[in-house]
């Protein structure tokens, strides 16, 4: 539950104790500080919100008081069906809880413009200040696979997990750090996953596919996920330094 980055807060979240100072209730947060088009801002990730059958009607007062806080940006990626209505009341705001998946088609002549790189150091070293910090701020998780690349004079990675599609092994992918790189290079991208790693499939959330791709099947609903913030876009919404990265969930 600690961070492994600097935070603005001294809190893992909150707590709610009954009469007798026994521990009735928890919701958790993940805080960040995150660059997001160009500016550094604040995030909270609010997750694992439980409350004792007895006491729950006392489970509003948690997030109440999470908000509250000043300056943050918020996420929930993980709410639970009761807590969906909540959220909505406290005008979070819905994601395109969406993901589309994509079919890791083999190629059998790759670009040479595409290369895999193996050597972090050197790798890290390119990357931008913001792609640097991510990279380094994930990389102690053992459940998050790294696919680093280079297009040209351009530089890339995904986070990825491995998971499981139609039955078959797949990649659900969890953070790209540069979009429009990453769909020039996706065919590349898609054979390497399947021919190294033997991932049939990637799938990827749909506000962060804006065009047409190769092998692509129709999006499909995925869990209710929500933000709040008063600047913010959803496609400005990662899934970075939350609990379905540092969880593993």
């Amino acid at each position: 539950m600690r961070p492994r980055w600097p935070t603005s807060s001294s809190n893992s979240g909150f707590m709610l104790k009954d009469e007798a100072g026994k521990v009735v209730g928890v919701l958790c947060a993940i805080y960040s500080k995150q660059l997001i088009k160009g500016k550094e801002e604040q995030v909270c990730n609010l997750h694992s919100w439980a409350v004792l059958p007895k006491y729950r009607t006392k489970s509003i007062s948690l997030v109440l008081t999470a908000v509250r806080q000043k300056g943050f940006h918020y996420t929930m990626f993980t709410p639970n069906k009761s807590g969906v209505e909540i959220f909505l009341y406290l005008k979070f705001k819905p994601l395109n809880d969406a993901v589309t998946p994509l079919l890791n088609v083999p190629l059998f002549w790759g670009s040479p413009k595409f290369t895999v790189i193996s050597d972090d150091d050197s790798f890290i070293d390119a990357l931008s200040p913001r792609d640097r910090q991510v990279f380094n701020d994930h990389a102690a998780f053992p459940w998050l696979n790294r696919l680093m690349f280079r297009c040209v004079d351009k530089y890339g990675f995904i986070l990825y997990r491995r998971s499981k599609y139609k039955r078959l092994p797949s990649a659900r992918i969890l953070f790209i750090s540069d979009r429009e790189l990453f769909f020039q290079c996706w065919r590349d991208i898609r054979s390497y996953l399947l021919h190294k790693h033997k991932l049939f499939s990637s799938v990827i959330d749909s506000r962060f596919v804006e065009h047409k791709v190769s092998y692509s099947l129709p999006s499909k609903p995925s869990q209710q996920t929500f933000y709040l913030s008063s600047n913010l876009t959803p496609v400005d919404i990662e899934c970075v330094y939350s609990e379905l990265m540092v969880l593993g969930l």
